[in-house]
């Protein structure tokens, strides 16, 4: 399989967390081999694959094994791109989560967003598709903590999930995914995820704008 890309998005915010972990952004991103310009800006494209030496370069110089949750706080709608966007003018949450699993394509080429519902249950999931990438549990955290965010900026701060997932095991310190999401969680699952009532799907945007949602929408076509 070839080699995915990324969008940047939330990673422009990491020298400045490295930096709150008492690293060295300047040095680690040399040691990863990655591009220091490429964080400039958030629309750039990246490799997957340098990406994902890049987070677990992160976590070995931190020991910071919760990075990806502390990195995927700090992503908003805007971190998103496009798809991210599109959510936001929606007119109701279920429109919201289909426009957004879509269009992720658009940001990323080596991870799969998914939005399905199932009796009373919905969910919204992340999973990783390149084989032999590294730091993909980071990536996963990092995906679950910016999927959070969006569902409390289209829901309001009242939204919780019922569970949230990792395809990852269970890390010595659980504290950090307690913390970060007040939800029964659960480790070694078939992929990352976040788990809501349907009754959310009903629920309305404020900020439904129908004219920039059919531009948004042209465009991502």
């Amino acid at each position: 399989m070839e080699d995915g890309t990324v969008r940047v998005g939330i990673l422009v915010g990491l020298p400045a967390l490295l930096r709150s972990l008492g690293a060295d952004p300047a040095a680690i991103v040399a040691e990863a081999g990655f591009d220091p310009g490429a964080l400039d800006e958030a629309e750039h494209m990246v490799s997957y694959a340098a990406r994902g030496r890049l987070l677990g370069q992160c976590v070995a110089r931190t020991g910071c094994r919760h990075l990806g949750l502390l990195l995927g706080k700090r992503g908003r709608l805007s971190s998103l791109g496009l798809a991210g966007l599109l959510a936001q003018c929606a007119p109701d949450v279920d429109t919201a989560l289909k426009d957004f699993a879509r269009y992720t394509f658009l940001s990323v080429s080596g991870g799969v967003t998914d939005f399905s519902v199932r009796g009373k249950v919905a969910m919204l999931s992340f999973d990783v598709v390149l084989p032999q990438v590294d730091a993909t549990d980071v990536v996963g955290d990092a995906a679950m903590a910016t999927f959070f965010n969006l569902m409390r900026t289209i829901c309001g701060p009242e939204w919780a999930p019922l569970e949230v997932r990792f395809s990852h095991g269970k890390p010595q310190d659980i504290e950090p995914y307690r913390g970060a999401f007040r939800a029964p969680l659960r480790f070694n699952a078939d992929q990352n995820a976040i788990l809501f009532s349907t009754d959310w799907l009903r629920h309305p945007l404020h900020g439904a704008d129908s004219d920039l949602r059919r531009l948004l929408q042209a465009r991502a076509d």
